[in-house]
């Protein structure tokens, strides 16, 4: 850097020129800069990606509820019998299983034998609370299941129709991967479930009368999670 100076009543003055301006950060200033960038990834990052499976598990949802919904609608125009004397759950499965890509169907209480999920497991409600031990089909007694391309598990219990989306993998809960509608045999229709009966299952209100629950997805409401079928089916976004 040159020195610039004057000469005034025989004195020399010598002119400094101003220090060059410094870019950059110190190391401290990177190291906390990084740090507070952690906290905050730490804190929103996981709620980021519960949202966006949450997105996941509801997109599928409706979906596998569109294909059945589609089913039986082909079986109708065909003038395919829905249901006669003597049907089993499996006997139903199979015939709507004809009009969806599926890999197989499974007989009532032998989905893991039979290969509709790998292995028993256990089911929460949206309380948290553990309602099963042993899988889908044994949720509330036995149903027959069947096993779609992209992994997802329809089982039907009587008149109901459970759907766990993402099969035997995690969260396994109900109103976040596991959701339930209900089958109106004479109208070849389904609707989805509002709550939950006492001591039979998931209820829609109509054939299923509901002992709690309103069509709303509120871990107040004491029905499982099962409204939240409803809700993510008319009023999700």
């Amino acid at each position: 850097m040159k020195n610039f100076g004057f000469t005034l009543a025989g004195a020399t003055h010598v002119t400094m020129l101003p220090t060059v301006a410094r870019f950059g950060f110190t190391l401290a200033e990177v190291l906390i800069t990084l740090g507070i960038i952690g906290v905050v990834a730490a804190m929103t990052i996981p709620n980021l990606i519960t949202n966006y499976k949450q997105k996941v598990y509801i997109t599928d949802w409706r979906k596998t509820y569109s294909e059945i919904a589609q089913s039986l609608r082909l079986m109708q125009e065909n003038d395919e019998a829905l249901f006669v004397n003597n049907d089993t759950e499996y006997d139903l499965m199979v015939k709507v299983a004809n009009h969806i890509k599926h890999s197989h169907v499974c007989h009532s209480n032998m989905a893991v034998e039979e290969g509709c999920f790998a292995q028993r497991y256990k089911i929460f409600s949206l309380q948290g609370n553990s309602i099963s031990s042993k899988g889908l089909d044994a949720l509330f007694g036995g149903a027959s299941c069947m096993l779609m391309l992209n992994g997802t598990t329809v089982c039907m219990d009587g008149v109901i129709i459970y759907v766990d989306v993402n099969g035997s993998n995690k969260p396994n809960t109900v109103g976040r991967d596991i959701f339930a509608a209900a089958l109106d045999r004479d109208n070849y229709s389904i609707r989805p479930v509002i709550g939950h009966r006492s001591s039979y299952g998931a209820a829609d209100g109509v054939i299923i009368k509901n002992t709690s629950g309103d069509g709303t997805c509120k871990k107040t409401n004491n029905d499982y999670g099962w409204g939240c079928s409803y809700w993510y089916m008319h009023h999700w976004k």
